[in-house]
């Protein structure tokens, strides 16, 4: 009987040690998650592209100029990124991985979300299927003082040939790789010196496999 009796005492000890370790854990899991709560939930605005699931590099999108990213979340989950990870970010373009959309399927909408000190940007995002050259922006922009829209594609190996719009040169906008960058300067010199224009069209072409693909980006000036 004494020997049951220690049995059964050793056998309580350990449980309630199980059950002290469990709930420790636990505590420090929920401590650690209730870092979210310092967040500003100000939603600031959202921001619409598209990427192709058959696309295999980054995705480059571009954030206000006078922000600092704080976190970024991915979808419903509110799954954290990893900085240098998950994303990187150079001169206010974020760049995300693109492993991070091989989770889906099939397309879908996704979203992240972008925190800054000042409040959060939602990003939308289109997953596609496409295998031709194509633009990741939203085709339709508002003008941002102050901002030089940034177009991103994914050429599949082919390049960016020009970009045209009205009374637009050489000297207004910067071809790197797959992105076309807009000089706010051009940007705001149609806007105040010519009013009768209410939004501009940007024509671009890509060479690909010796075919030229052409589409268009507009920005809307917002007149009233």
């Amino acid at each position: 009987m004494k020997k049951l009796h220690i049995v059964v005492m050793l056998s309580i000890l350990l449980l309630l040690t199980a059950c002290q370790k469990t709930t420790t854990t636990l505590s420090t899991k929920y401590i650690n998650t209730t870092t979210t709560s310092t967040l500003n939930y100000t939603a600031l605005g959202v921001v619409n592209y598209r990427y192709s699931m058959s696309s295999d590099v980054d995705m480059i999108i571009q954030i206000p100029s006078n922000i600092e990213v704080v976190h970024i979340f991915q979808g419903i989950t509110f799954t954290p990124l990893e900085r240098g990870v998950d994303y990187q970010i150079v001169l206010q373009q974020i760049s995300l991985n693109q492993a991070l959309f091989d989770i889906y399927t099939q397309p879908v909408t996704t979203f992240f979300t972008v925190y800054t000190p000042e409040g959060n940007y939602k990003i939308d995002i289109q997953l596609i299927y496409e295998e031709l050259p194509y633009m990741m922006n939203h085709p339709i922009a508002n003008y941002v003082s102050g901002q030089y829209p940034l177009l991103s594609f994914d050429c599949f190996g082919g390049q960016i040939v020009e970009i045209n719009a009205l009374y637009m040169t050489p000297d207004d906008y910067c071809i790197n790789g797959n992105t076309i960058q807009i000089d706010w300067a051009y940007l705001s010199s149609i806007k105040n010196n010519h009013l009768e224009i209410n939004y501009l069209v940007f024509d671009y072409v890509i060479s690909y496999q010796e075919e030229l693909y052409t589409g268009t980006y507009t920005i809307n000036f917002n007149r009233s």
